[in-house]
């Protein structure tokens, strides 16, 4: 068919505020908004550009070893296009995310 998927320049950035939810900082809290476009050439056009801001967890698992939390996020599409893809939740698990 004809469908775009890609380009040759990507901004991607996220902004997070964590906060600790629980006394020993085991379970965190996390508010973001993640932003950015991907262009065929350097430049940022308004309609390419997304915004999906949400909130999510940080678990730290002792028994994973230090600096590996279980991340639980769920992100809402702001600025979208008809075709996106859009998906609410993710989860990650990982060394020092």
């Amino acid at each position: 068919g004809d469908v775009r998927v890609g380009g040759e320049f990507q901004w991607l950035n996220s902004l997070e505020y964590m906060f600790p939810l629980t006394a020993d900082d085991s379970v965190k809290g996390v508010l973001f908004c993640d932003f950015g476009t991907v262009e065929e050439n350097i430049e940022i056009n308004a309609e390419n550009f997304r915004v999906a801001p949400g909130f999510g967890f940080r678990v730290n698992m002792p028994a994973l070893g230090v600096g590996a939390p279980l991340a639980f996020d769920f992100g809402f599409p702001v600025s979208s296009a008809p075709g996106d893809e859009e998906k609410v939740f993710s989860f990650y698990l990982g060394v020092l995310r």
